[in-house]
């Protein structure tokens, strides 16, 4: 029999799969697109000797959003670095103590950098700054790292809820 905590964990869970599935694709689809473009813009150069105008503004924002769009797949996957050799040595008591103080402290972390970013954007958006030469308004680029931002986030408070759903339920 399932508990209410499992079952709410379980949707919490296959809600942050899903969402970051959803950013993870559009990662690809930028990737692919930025690979299209920085060959268009080497074939440009060395064809015809003129460059696409802002290709390297663009290879900035596109990567910074791959990268945001990717994290939280990232830790689903469980593809990020762990430094665990003493911790795996700890009772499994203390383990799960010690995964939920770094879920717990990760989460509020994440959930800070997510809201300035958040209000990054809207400052952003109220100065009505742009970049550079393709004049694209910076506040798109920051409210798309934004989205990234919260699927990662979601994935440590899942993972948190998750580890405090084992703790309880093995009580």
């Amino acid at each position: 029999n399932e508990t209410t905590l499992e079952k709410v964990t379980l949707k919490v869970n296959n809600f942050t799969k899903f969402i970051n599935g959803i950013t993870h694709k559009i990662g690809y689809v930028l990737l692919f697109g930025l690979m299209l473009v920085t060959v268009a813009d080497v074939l440009m150069r060395f064809i015809f000797n003129s460059p696409i105008k802002g290709t390297m503004e663009l290879t900035e924002i596109i990567v910074a959003m791959v990268v945001f769009f990717s994290l939280g797949m990232g830790q689903i996957l469980g593809n990020h670095l762990e430094i665990d050799f003493l911790v795996d040595k700890f009772p499994i008591k203390i383990q799960q103590v010690v995964q939920i103080i770094i879920y717990l402290v990760g989460s509020i972390l994440l959930t800070l950098l997510t809201w300035k970013l958040f209000e990054l954007g809207v400052s952003s958006m109220n100065s009505g700054e742009v970049k550079g030469d393709l004049g694209l308004p910076v506040y798109l680029v920051i409210f798309s790292v934004t989205i990234g931002s919260i699927g990662f986030t979601l994935t440590y408070l899942a993972a948190l809820l998750t580890t405090v759903t084992k703790v309880v339920v093995n009580k």
